[in-house]
């Protein structure tokens, strides 16, 4: 909200229960990625909000680290299609609760370089959701 209490958002986030796997990409080990289990909370058609379950105190100063290239790649399996998704997003901000024993981690990203294909399947599982949640526009 700004600062006269209106919506900012052009697309309102739709809240959801979706488990997805999360890499974070560092650009300098590519190939060393690792994946994480993590469970999205909100989603729209430009970004989503999802919570990492056991990220790691090293891999959380990696990420304060490497401040200008935060990207992630996500996969999941939208209940409106029967193919894996896979998504690219910039990461927009973290939070790290590390003290607890779980070790969360929430990102919210934005979506980024989809191809037509993820942006269909994207649009129509954001689509079925405001039905089923009475959001439509």
């Amino acid at each position: 909200m700004d600062k006269q209490g209106r919506e900012r958002r052009k697309h309102k986030r739709i809240p959801i229960n979706l488990e997805i796997s999360l890499q974070i990409v560092h650009p300098e080990d590519s190939l060393g990625t690792r994946s994480f289990h993590g469970r999205v909370s909100n989603i729209n058609e430009r970004d989503l909000r999802v919570t990492v379950f056991d990220l790691s105190s090293a891999q959380y100063q990696k990420l304060i680290r490497d401040r200008d290239l935060r990207y992630a790649r996500m996969s999941c399996t939208f209940p409106t299609s029967e193919t894996e998704s896979r998504l690219y997003g910039r990461i927009l901000y973290f939070d790290y609760h590390g003290k607890s024993e779980n070790k969360v981690c929430e990102f919210a990203l934005q979506f980024w370089e989809l191809d037509d294909e993820e942006k269909t399947k994207l649009k129509a599982f954001v689509e079925y959701l405001k039905l089923r949640t009475g959001q439509m526009e």
